[in-house]
């Protein structure tokens, strides 16, 4: 009666087992490490459950059945417990040949040992007597093969407590401990094997083994390599403004990440950011900022989960308590079947920021420098964080951690777009936007800016009619105006169309190219959609910085208000002029009546032969930045085009390194301790004329571009970099 019920003891734990290794994604189990390493342990597991449970109701002796497989995985059991033990802790030893082929070797031996006869009688020796209950007698081996797999056990137990210890989550800590339960039942059953009706071990290995993959399976921490997964949040979130700091919590609002900004923050009180993990995030907030504060964050969240809600919630709040200001960010992430859900918390204090805009009115050219100022200071974590994710997402990563980059990716452009957004405006009311005249095609630039908006289209399964009349299908011209302004009104105009058109709804495109007395023409762009319309009484304000003309509309769809004022003032700049026209719940039209002159003739050469990758083969490039996370994303772009990079700290570095090698290119950066961009570009100047020297800088204003110019640089490249667009300006320059 107790075979019977080892069996199905045994068996159920085999099948429960095989279905949560069911659930591995084995693409990820390719890459993954430590996934994989859990996955091995269970197989091995099960194996000795199956074994183990047949080995109860079959009576057959060790050469001929279940009883040699039941010691095999028993054998292997600890074995593969070791490795996923060590690969939890972030261990390399499994990764050392020193160190896994000695160990292979020994556990391959001691099985041989066990499946062959016969030397099998050097472990067991089957006699008719009884030794502890059992039908055999210890061999000589048997000693050595007991300390062995002991010693694995041993070694695992202490690593997993040494984990469990480290953990904050509870439930995985008692998880992680569970492995004492199988271990200690085997010590006890081996000695005092005449206590107990029977062997458990493989029972209990069973139960630990699906209590932990569950807990860390749940808690999402098998997603990606540990190490992996620090470096490059790491960078990340070391990039982050020190003014604000990031809280990830999970569904039941326990903090799993917090910043190393935090440490730096300061409410009340300041505090480590590694006495927020696991702990509950109201309770952390209340006990090391401030209680109302806790309470504001938690009325958000309440916000964030409120039924039919989908929108982020962001506001400002103000505390009375220091006299501060912080916007903050509130985003709740659904679970799906392997991301586990929770919330993102973001907060940064806006104080300064609000002080020096509030004063920048007063002054356009106050205002100018201002955001001159802060563009920088803003464009360089940019490029830390676009680019570090850029190069992230083309590294082999598990499909969640891709996701996230990808979000933040798209967060990152969103947050560039505004930032742009925001200097035009500047630039434009302190009169420092300057239309640039130069002929180019006109339409090959309507068609790029369509498809600028083509994909988000697509994802809202939105129909776009492109008509052209037929002047604009035969031009043989060029146009001669500002294409890029031309180009950011179109794409302005498409992407509010885009925006607030429903899925399935159909956008038209309509451009007339009117021809006039003296080589003038005059665009006429429509841009017609099905969306929800404006009503009259707000159509007035659609032209005006930062309104919307419903306030519920930022909720709904997000931006800022500022693209149709844009580019209302850009066509206005331009001799033309933005109207619009629009019934609610019907849709809305907006024209653009952009006046321009003809220029050369297009002439179309014939490209022969497929366009070639860049060779910089050989090259030799001085990198000169300040910013370490800079050159390393510098160097990242580079590192596949087989070239020479040395770097340098400053510009005083710059030159004496300039003086000793000659360089075929010098990336030169304008704001750096010792000696600036513009010193150091001079210096050069002075013995070295042919070397071309490109600015890559945050200083991103045309002013800037001047300045470099007029110092001596060949070319201007503002972060955060653009990857095609970087190789692009080098490859003009390394012929």
């Amino acid at each position: 009666m107790m075979n019977i019920l080892q069996f199905i003891l045994c068996a159920g734990a085999a099948i429960f087992i095989l279905l949560l290794l069911a659930q591995f994604d084995f693409e990820q189990l390719k890459s993954d490490k430590l996934k994989r390493a859990l996955w091995i342990t269970g197989v091995a597991v099960m194996g000795y459950c199956l074994s183990t449970g047949m080995d109860a109701v079959v009576a057959d002796r060790f050469f001929y059945g279940f009883h040699g497989f039941k010691y095999m995985f028993l054998i292997l059991t600890p074995f593969t417990t070791l490795i996923f033990s060590l690969r939890l802790c972030s261990s390399d030893l499994p990764s050392k040949a020193w160190f896994s082929v000695p160990l292979s070797v020994i556990t391959l031996a001691d099985i041989v040992l066990f499946l062959t006869n016969p030397l099998h009688s050097l472990m067991y020796s089957y006699t008719n007597e009884a030794a502890f209950g059992a039908p055999f007698k210890w061999g000589p081996l048997f000693i050595p093969h007991a300390a062995f797999c002991y010693l694995l056990s041993i070694a695992s137990v202490v690593l997993f407590m040494r984990f469990a210890f480290a953990a904050s989550n509870k439930k995985v800590k008692l998880a992680s401990l569970s492995i004492l339960l199988p271990i200690g039942f085997n010590v006890l059953f081996t000695v005092f094997s005449g206590f107990f009706p029977m062997d458990m071990t493989a029972i209990f290995y069973g139960f630990v083994f699906a209590v932990l993959a569950f807990s860390l399976y749940k808690q999402s921490l098998l997603g990606v390599d540990i190490k992996e997964r620090e470096r490059y949040l790491d960078l990340f979130l070391e990039n982050y403004p020190e003014e604000g700091f990031i809280f990830l919590t999970d569904d039941d609002y326990n903090i799993r990440i917090a910043t190393k900004s935090v440490s730096k923050y300061d409410f009340t009180k300041s505090f480590d950011y590694r006495e927020a993990i696991g702990k509950n995030y109201y309770e952390f907030i209340k006990d090391h900022i401030h209680e109302d504060f806790a309470e504001y964050t938690k009325s958000q969240m309440k916000a964030v989960n409120a039924p039919g809600n989908t929108d982020n919630i962001k506001d400002k709040y103000d505390s009375p308590l220091t006299q501060r200001s912080y916007s903050t960010l509130t985003a709740k992430y659904e679970k799906s079947a392997q991301i586990h859900g929770g919330y993102i918390i973001v907060v940064n204090d806006v104080t300064e920021i609000n002080r020096a805009m509030l004063q920048a009115e007063a002054a356009s050219v106050a205002k100018s420098a201002f955001l001159s100022n802060i563009s920088h200071e803003i464009r360089t974590p940019m490029n830390a964080i676009i680019g570090l994710t850029s190069l992230s997402l083309k590294e082999d990563i598990p499909a969640k951690v891709r996701m996230y980059l990808g979000n933040i990716d798209e967060s990152g452009h969103r947050l560039l777009t505004l930032i742009n957004d925001v200097l035009d405006i500047s630039k434009i009311e302190s009169g420092k936007m300057v239309i640039a005249d130069q002929d180019f095609d006109f339409a090959n630039m309507l068609s790029k800016s369509i498809n600028v908006t083509a994909e988000m289209a697509r994802e809202k399964n939105i129909t776009v009619e492109d008509i052209r009349n037929e002047t604009l299908k035969k031009l043989s011209r060029q146009i001669h105006s500002d294409e890029l302004r031309i180009s950011q009104i179109i794409v302005n105009l498409l992407s509010n169309a885009v925006k607030f058109t429903p899925n399935g709804g159909t956008i038209t495109i309509t451009v007339n190219l009117e021809e006039q007395d003296g080589g003038n023409a005059l665009i006429n762009l429509s841009v017609r959609d099905t969306g929800i319309g404006i009503a009259p009484e707000n159509i007035n304000k659609l032209f005006d910085s930062f309104e919307q003309a419903d306030k519920t509309i930022t909720r709904r769809f997000g931006g800022t208000g500022l693209g149709l004022s844009i580019s209302k003032k850009i066509a206005v700049l331009m001799g033309g002029d933005i109207l619009v026209s629009s019934q609610p719940g019907k849709g809305s039209e907006f024209k653009a009546i952009i006046p321009v002159t003809y220029g050369d003739e297009i002439t179309t050469q014939k490209l022969l032969g497929a366009e070639h990758r860049p060779e910089f083969d050989g090259k030799q490039i001085l990198l000169v930045e300040d910013v370490d996370i800079n050159r390393l994303i510098a160097a990242a772009l580079l590192e596949d085009y087989n070239c020479f990079i040395d770097e340098a700290e400053n510009g005083k570095i710059a030159v004496e390194m300039a003086e000793k090698k000659d360089y075929d290119l010098i990336l030169m950066d304008m704001q750096m301790p010792v000696m600036d961009g513009l010193t150091a570009t001079k210096e050069i100047r002075k013995t070295q004329k042919e070397v071309p020297i490109i600015a890559m800088t945050a200083n991103a204003f045309r002013e800037d571009a001047e300045r470099c110019f007029e110092a001596g640089m060949n070319d201007h490249i503002s972060k955060p970099i653009d990857a095609d667009l970087f190789i692009r300006v080098l490859s003009n320059y390394l012929k």
